[in-house]
């Protein structure tokens, strides 16, 4: 039966070895306390004959066996406490001998001249021997080797019983027969379920020294990976960038193509400068997953975040035939805690992807308006566009999901945007958004913000609710969609508003009312510098270009005026990088000089975070129509554009 059988041992010696090392260490506690308990009984016992002799003298040898076994049992289990990791090694010697020498003296005792003659008093040696079931499975010894001590010791109790004629010699016989099978049974189970438990702990622990070891290659991988990104990501931007430049160079002038294959040509030439920009910009918004730290946040007026939003989108809305209506607060009247970049991505991701869903067949609108809530802000994006299936209103959220997109076109994006928008929400303390959408009538997404102390809104959230003003883009039917598709939606420029009809840009002199204004350009790679240069010349700009920032530290070392604005790269050779550089310039200079940084790095959202307020960060390729209207900006005297 398999009760009776002892477990089997593991088939790997070092897994056995383990095991045993484990077991025995649980097993030398308990043998440890039991000959220090058993030491002490028996010490108890001699002292107690000594001291309180009985009428018939105690027997001599009985008391030297006595003191014999006492001194056994204190030396091992002194030897377990203070040697333990020998006797671990050497575990059947240091336990198993201590407790065979107990049980067979305890056995022979009955051979032994009694204390007295009244067999009464020696029924101590049947409780004792009793207890030698208790070496089973306690120990951790062997099972064998415990029935191989326990069961001679029985034996020769019952032998000592029968021989000193004790009536009770049969019932003793049953006794020790039931308890030395119940002790068997006993040990066998401990030592299964323990063997049990070992290996599945160890298959546990193997997991998980596998997984770690998954995690560590996978984050090595991703570490590799991320590497190659932005090694490829940065790369291909500088010759885009300068792609970029020259082609707006041509649109500028494409009044002068008489011939309708030219104009073709550069459409297809925008089309494809436009993918590869927002592969690119794709490639940029997944390096930016799994941060998870929470963003820096500050008292902000909305107003700036949503006249930049209707500045942006009003000319993309028109030339879609789209009625967008952009309610902007008055000044100081809506202030938020918040991250004033973190916030234009969200409204960016939700009024472009307002525009791209509209529902065909219809007019179309888009509404963004503001509204006091409790002690916060609530902005709300609503349209009337193709709307959400409430079964997809759940997923709509998730990283790859899009609404109408069966055929994963890459004109329709990516479906990052909204898992984005989640996550920045998600890492902006005291923001929140809902979704509230009908398949077929349209979309609402309120996003909740914490006011800030500037304003006590929740004060005056009943009585003066924010006073607003619209701004509207009024749509122009002859224009199409083809202009945002393929293109990142928190990407798009300032375009020219309705009565803009393409020509080239306003010149410097009537910009900056007659006064000459001078860029520095800090570009090391040569087409890129040149392609800047041409391309401010021909807006009116004047231009020194250096390559390097030892040579810009040395060209405004000498300069006798100070630049109106810097234009850096900001991966620069040598020791300087663009924002230190900008930093050292506004040094040199002793004003805060207007300054645009370009980066074709992985993480140019990094870069915004990092980068001080008045340093305007723009991913490569920039965006032509918010370059020009950041310069013009600065030949007025101040920046027409936030950063971000």
């Amino acid at each position: 039966m398999n009760v009776f059988r002892p477990p089997q041992r593991f088939g790997d010696t070092s897994v056995e070895v383990d095991f045993l090392t484990v077991y025995r260490r649980s097993g030398l506690r308990l043998a440890k306390i039991a000959f220090t308990a058993a030491g002490a009984m028996t010490l108890a016992f001699w002292l107690l004959l000594i001291w309180f002799p009985t009428e018939a003298q105690a027997s001599a040898v009985r008391q030297d066996v006595r003191l014999a076994l006492t001194l056994v049992l204190l030396v091992a289990a002194a030897n377990l406490h203070f040697w333990p990791k020998r006797a671990i090694r050497s575990y059947e010697v240091s336990v198993g001998i201590p407790m065979a020498v107990g049980c067979l003296v305890l056995g022979s005792l009955g051979f032994v001249p009694l204390d007295s003659g009244d067999l009464a008093v020696n029924r101590f040696v049947v409780g004792a021997t009793l207890a030698c079931w208790l070496c089973y499975g306690f120990t951790r010894l062997p099972v064998a080797l415990v029935a191989a001590a326990c069961v001679p010791a029985s034996v020769l109790t019952l032998a000592g019983v029968k021989l000193q004629g004790d009536d009770h010699a049969l019932a003793l016989s049953v006794y020790l027969i039931v308890a030395n099978l119940i002790g068997w049974i006993l040990s066998v189970e401990i030592e299964r379920r323990e063997r049990a438990l070992f290996w599945s702990a160890r298959q546990l622990a193997e997991a998980r020294v596998r997984s770690e070891a998954m995690a560590h290659r996978a984050s090595e991988a991703d570490v590799a990976k991320t590497r190659v990104l932005a090694a490829v990501s940065h790369d291909l931007r500088q010759p885009l960038a300068s792609l970029t430049l020259y082609a707006q160079h041509l649109r500028e002038h494409e009044r002068e193509f008489n011939d309708s294959g030219v104009r073709q040509a550069l459409d297809g030439l925008e089309a494809c400068i436009g993918a590869i920009s927002s592969d690119l910009d794709r490639l940029s918004e997944l390096g930016l997953r799994g941060s998870g730290a929470p963003f820096p946040v500050e008292s902000i007026d909305l107003r700036n975040v949503l006249e930049r939003i209707d500045r942006v989108y009003s000319g993309l809305a028109a030339r879609a035939a789209i009625r967008l209506v952009v309610r902007v607060p008055a000044e100081g009247e809506c202030c938020v805690v918040s991250n004033e970049s973190r916030l234009w991505d969200i409204f960016a991701n939700l009024v472009g992807n307002a525009l791209k869903f509209a529902a065909p067949g219809r007019p179309a609108w888009v509404l963004v308006r503001v509204r006091s809530l409790g002690g916060g802000i609530e902005v709300v994006v609503r349209d009337n566009g193709i709307g959400i299936d409430s079964a997809d209103q759940r997923r709509v959220f998730d990283e790859y999901f899009q609404v109408s997109n069966p055929s994963r076109s890459s004109k329709q994006g990516n479906g990052l945007g909204l898992s984005i928008v989640r996550e920045t929400v998600s890492r902006l303390p005291g923001h929140a958004i809902r979704l509230s959408a009908s398949l077929g009538k349209g979309s609402v997404f309120a996003i909740h913000l914490p006011g800030s102390r500037r304003r006590r809104l929740g004060a005056t959230a009943a009585a003066a609710p924010c006073r607003e003003r619209a701004f509207v883009a009024y749509p122009l039917p002859r224009e199409s969609m083809s202009a945002m598709e393929g293109r990142r939606v928190a990407d798009f420029g300032a375009d020219p508003g309705p009565g803009s009809s393409g020509s080239a840009p306003q010149t410097i002199e009537s910009a900056a009312h007659g006064e000459d204004v001078l860029i520095l350009v800090v570009e090391d790679d040569e087409a890129m510098g040149e392609a800047l240069r041409r391309t401010f010349e021909r807006w009116g700009f004047e231009v020194e270009s250096v390559q390097s920032g030892e040579d810009a530290i040395s060209l405004v070392s000498a300069m006798q005026r100070s630049f109106d604005a810097i234009v850096s790269d900001f991966r620069l050779p040598g020791a300087w990088d663009g924002l230190r550089l900008i930093e050292e310039l506004r040094r040199l200079e002793g004003v805060r000089t207007p300054a645009i940084l370009l980066s074709g790095e992985f993480r140019v959202e990094a870069l915004r975070c990092d980068a001080p307020g008045d340093v305007h960060v723009m991913a490569k390729p920039p965006d032509v129509a918010r370059l020009r209207e950041l310069l013009r900006g600065f030949a007025r005297g101040r920046a027409a554009v936030d950063p971000g």
